[in-house]
């Protein structure tokens, strides 16, 4: 990983993208249904409280990222001349790739830019579904949701829902394919001149620990890999050296910032401070330690993974799995 670098005489870029944790849109009442007042589009602040403590109701996009947001603080700390928050509550890692990269073909210069990435479940992966002949965009978290039956008893399982959710669908495998096309992402940026960071912890935490997991993915390459005339071009990176080569930067220490940081340590969420009751994205404060780890280690890799051993064996025809320190 190669330490961040600007060019003095051209803006300073900052663009970063995540999930509702980056966009801000806990912030505000309804993300999808602004309201415009002179020709500007407005969101109501969630609650009254919040309404209170900014002694306002309605703040535009560019308030609540430039105030509100880790991003909007780590571009006053390191200085940035432009900044462009492509958070994207709901949704996933491909909704990340793919607001960068459609980014990326609007900037013909790269070179001064920094990319920070806030990577979000993989449980959020896209399925489509197809409703009276709509079809739309939907995380399998959701769809897996809503396939259960409630437990009242009032309404049954979908049984369409829930057959794809059992058979079509692969959380390992997902998690994968999913981190492979983030390290695809970060060497197109590259390639372009930009800098990339990424961080998992503290809003998620990557779930392939150990090789089992890595192999149930490889296993479904081995028709693909089948039918290739030339096997040493077409091979990925093993799952290690791709995951470790991920610009992923050391965010383990961020209860650190926030003890040395905020008035109050323990009310970093915007229900710890009372301002969303049940709402655990992080508050200004909170956003702004966050913003201050980010910035003190972006030249700090997170350790490298390592995955634990996993051996299957087949003993008197039932499969037991010996893990391996």
């Amino acid at each position: 990983m190669k330490n961040v670098k600007f060019e003095r005489s051209k803006d300073k870029v900052l663009v970063v993208s995540g999930c509702s944790h980056t966009q801000g849109s806990a912030f505000v009442r309804k993300i999808t249904k602004p309201i415009v007042k002179k020709k500007k589009e407005l969101y109501e602040l969630a609650t009254p409280q919040l309404k209170i403590k900014y002694k306002k109701d309605y703040v535009s996009a560019d308030f609540v990222s430039n105030n509100l947001t880790w991003g909007g603080k780590l571009a006053k700390l390191c200085r940035a001349d432009k900044f462009y928050n492509l958070g994207f509550g709901g949704f996933g890692i491909e909704s990340v790739i793919r607001a960068l990269r459609n980014y990326a073909y609007k900037v013909d210069d790269l070179k001064n830019h920094l990319f920070v990435i806030q990577v979000p479940s993989s449980s959020r992966k896209e399925v489509f579904v197809v409703e009276e002949g709509y079809v739309r965009r939907d995380g399998i978290k959701n769809v897996a949701r809503t396939a259960a039956a409630d437990p009242f008893g009032f309404m049954p399982p979908d049984e369409v829902k829930m057959n794809f959710v059992t058979n079509f669908f692969d959380a390992d495998v997902t998690e994968v394919e999913l981190y492979y096309e983030l390290y695809a992402l970060q060497n197109f940026l590259e390639a372009r001149g930009a800098n990339v960071r990424m961080f998992v912890a503290p809003f998620t935490k990557l779930e392939i620990e150990n090789t089992l997991q890595v192999k149930k993915y490889e296993g479904t390459l081995e028709n693909w890999d089948k039918v290739s005339f030339y096997d040493d071009l077409h091979k990925a990176p093993s799952f290690l050296d791709m995951f470790n080569s991920l610009n992923i930067i050391e965010t383990e220490n961020l209860p650190t910032y926030r003890t040395n940081l905020m008035k109050n340590p323990k009310q970093w969420t915007l229900h710890s401070d009372g301002t969303v009751p049940g709402d655990q994205h992080y508050n200004e404060d909170g956003n702004f330690a966050l913003a201050n780890c980010i910035k003190e280690n972006l030249n700090k890799r997170a350790k490298l993974h390592k995955l634990e051993q996993i051996v299957a064996m087949e003993v008197e025809g039932e499969e037991v799995v010996k893990t391996l320190i």
